[in-house]
């Protein structure tokens, strides 16, 4: 560890707010865009960068660091960024196998015809995956918008871009009918 690094650690160790922000403020940035680049969502990466920043502040005491703070804070976002998709790997698979049974046992209202109902069911399942599971939400299973977010962790911003591209592309899909 470099003296700088250890004078700063020493510092924060010690509770000095100001050295903590010094930190954050030279490193914020370069863990953003670490993070970005592991996860492709900057929101998801933001909120990575910050729960780093927490945990250092709230462990601070007993804090060991054996390398640079820099190449320590990097290395918590990479571990961070790969817990995070490994969970969403394992909700995805989980939401698409229930939105497969919900979309299975969707039942059109009676004005519709089966041909048009059948036809509908093709374009939402030829949706992208995360797209298909906004819509389902917001619009089969009627949840808001903020309940969606909450259940596919995900910003609500990414939950109206996700619903909008869906309806764009259903939009098209069945513009000839």
């Amino acid at each position: 560890m470099i003296r700088s690094d250890l004078h700063i650690l020493r510092a924060i160790q010690q509770g000095d707010h100001q050295a903590f922000q010094e930190l954050f403020n030279s490193h914020f940035d370069g863990l953003l865009g670490y993070g970005i680049q592991l996860t492709a969502d900057r929101e998801i990466s933001r909120e990575l960068v910050q729960d780093i920043f927490i945990n250092l502040w709230n462990n601070r005491h007993k804090l060991k660091v054996k390398t640079t703070l820099k190449t320590y804070l990097f290395s918590s976002m990479h571990h961070r960024a790969l817990n995070w998709i490994r969970h969403g790997k394992i909700e995805t698979l989980y939401r698409q196998q229930r939105l497969g049974d919900l979309l299975s046992g969707y039942i059109p209202p009676p004005e519709v015809s089966p041909f048009l109902a059948d036809y509908i069911n093709q374009a939402i399942e030829r949706l992208p995956a995360r797209s298909r599971m906004v819509f389902n939400y917001t619009q089969i299973e009627e949840l808001s918008y903020k309940e969606t977010a909450s259940r596919m962790g995900i910003s609500i911003r990414t939950v109206e871009n996700l619903l909008a591209r869906a309806r764009k592309l259903l939009r098209h899909a069945l513009k000839n009918l």
